[in-house]
């Protein structure tokens, strides 16, 4: 069974925006969500490592 949470999930915007509030864990998430700026699927990986 997995089990996945979507609550943070959201649309890929089309720009980025200036600044984004912070939302998750503070130890697995990626540089770019510690400088309040728009996150990718790129930091779903980064978050991995």
């Amino acid at each position: 069974m997995i089990i996945t949470d979507l609550s943070l999930c959201h649309p890929y915007p089309t720009k980025p925006r200036s600044y984004v509030p912070f939302l998750g864990c503070m130890r697995y998430s990626s540089l770019r969500a510690h400088m309040c700026r728009e996150q990718g699927p790129s930091d779903d990986y980064i978050s991995l490592i």
